[in-house]
């Protein structure tokens, strides 16, 4: 028989007819199956789920799976190829910032080259003002090395500290004003006192610099102190050792009498030693025997010394405010005209 055929023998069948049996053979042509996906018709009638629907599904599902695969394969490719680009980019920054940085160095070593050269950044001259007690002739000479020559080889901290040199100058400034123009500013020394030495009159400033020596008083309007010895005074240099510990003691005498508005102008300060200090004002013919300094009780013994002084009025004598004690033992004596 031929493949996919059936045989169906009715040859034992008992038939109503009481005719002789006859045989014969029917065939039958039956689809062929499919025993992989197929299943029986009891089977699927008990899942309750006909069998194209189920078949449609599994069509599906198996169309899902491949799209995902291939998605991610195709995810896979493109992180790959976004990696070499980002890769291949950074490269390409890099060659292109080396580049740049080689022709800005080169650019900028041309353009000094070129200031370095060119006559057009020569320092011709120095603008410097007159002070008070400073005038710019005298701060010209520390400049003069650098007349001529290119604004950007000078050093301006170095000029600073030349001009700081001079007596009266506390602080210097020295700027570039280009092309070639240097300016100079500077803060001066403010005359405080005068010590005197000898024949002639030390000038001093509040902080004890040595501002210059004068052989005539020039200026009444500031006190003389008497008794501060140094062998030598040097324009610019401060005191120390013992007579700078004066010095100090009449700067903080001097300043409290300002800060409590003491009424009389102290003219004279005269250290016996450094335990005695003798005092003379203006407006008095009163000669003050003041003791010494003790910076404690400064600020009180001056104001009490003022409440003594104006009960004394416009008497000539000698004061003795000394004691420790001193508001309870103030002696004075009366020199009668």
């Amino acid at each position: 028989m031929g493949k996919g055929k059936r045989i169906q023998d009715f040859r034992n069948l008992n038939m109503d007819s009481p005719k002789k049996e006859k045989e014969f053979i029917i065939e039958v042509q039956e689809k062929p199956r499919n025993t992989k996906n197929t299943k029986s018709y009891n089977e699927v009638k008990k899942k309750g789920k006909p069998l194209a629907k189920r078949e449609t599904k599994l069509i599906s599902k198996a169309k899902k799976e491949t799209r995902q695969i291939s998605k991610s394969k195709k995810d896979s490719q493109t992180y790959i190829e976004k990696e070499k680009a980002k890769k291949k980019k950074k490269a390409n920054k890099q060659v292109s910032m080396t580049i740049s940085i080689f022709l800005l160095i080169f650019i900028t070593i041309g353009v000094v080259a070129g200031c370095l050269i060119t006559p057009t950044f020569d320092i011709p001259s120095v603008q410097i003002e007159d002070g008070t007690n400073v005038k710019s002739a005298a701060l010209k000479k520390y400049f003069s090395v650098i007349m001529g020559k290119n604004i950007f080889l000078i050093s301006t901290s170095d000029l600073e500290d030349s001009v700081e040199q001079h007596p009266y100058v506390y602080k210097a400034n020295v700027k570039r004003s280009f092309p070639n123009q240097v300016t100079v500013t500077y803060t001066e020394r403010k005359p405080y006192l005068f010590l005197k030495y000898i024949e002639s009159y030390v000038l001093m400033d509040k902080y004890g610099s040595l501002l210059e020596i004068k052989k005539e008083n020039d200026m009444p309007e500031l006190p003389i102190i008497y008794g501060i010895d140094v062998e030598e005074y040097i324009p610019g240099e401060k005191l120390g050792g013992i007579e700078g510990l004066k010095f100090e003691n009449v700067v903080y005498l001097l300043e409290t009498a300002t800060q409590t508005n003491f009424e009389y102008t102290i003219s004279e300060i005269n250290y016996i030693d450094t335990e005695e200090m003798i005092i003379s004002t203006k407006e008095l013919n009163v000669e003050i025997i003041y003791g010494s300094i003790e910076r404690q009780i400064l600020n009180d013994k001056i104001i009490y010394l003022n409440q003594v002084l104006k009960q004394l009025g416009d008497k000539k004598g000698t004061l003795d405010i000394s004691s420790d004690n001193y508001s309870e033992k103030v002696i004075f004596k009366e020199i009668l005209k």
